[in-house]
């Protein structure tokens, strides 16, 4: 199955070694804690127990398998709870416009780097309805429908890259 992350890796292991990758996946976990400890307090959480919680999730034997090896799933966690906190804090801030590319492009990113973000995608598209009815404008419709070919482009670059060379796209 395409992997488009797998592609960071390989790039920062021939640049920086095996050291320098596991970095980056260590990278990536920090990211998706503190991701997560933001989506806690968004959902009004207090910040006790986001750092309660934050640290239970560092210090668990998971966490240690998957910092532990070079799997992608860290990066496809970080890229969709950074799409899913962008899409939320734009609600309240009515940002819908300006940060719908954005998480076009992570979520694009996740669908390279796993195709089980399909599965994820109605419950983006039911927020970004939701927020799109309750503008009901134009501009927002037109932003929706640029963000939609954004997904598109990036997410499907790994399956046609595949389907180009082997003629099977998984």
């Amino acid at each position: 199955m395409p992997n488009m992350f797998v592609w960071n890796f390989s790039i920062v292991n021939m640049l920086g070694g095996e050291a320098a990758a596991r970095l980056l996946n260590l990278g990536c976990l920090i990211v998706a804690a503190i991701l997560g400890r933001e989506l806690f307090l968004w959902a009004g959480g207090s910040t006790k127990q986001a750092d309660i919680g934050t640290l239970i999730l560092v210090s668990s034997p998971f966490c240690f398998l998957e910092v532990s090896n070079l799997f992608t799933d860290l990066a496809w966690s970080m890229y969709i709870l950074a799409s899913l906190s962008i899409l939320l804090s734009a609600w309240e801030r009515a940002g819908f416009a300006k940060n719908v590319y954005l998480v076009a492009l992570l979520l694009g990113f996740s669908a390279a780097a796993k195709a089980v973000t399909l599965i994820l995608l109605p419950l983006f598209l039911a927020i970004s309805s939701a927020r799109l009815f309750e503008s009901a404008g134009t501009k927002n419709l037109f932003h929706a429908s640029i963000g939609i070919l954004i997904f598109l482009t990036v997410g499907s670059i790994p399956y046609l890259t595949s389907f180009v060379v082997s003629q099977n796209p998984v």
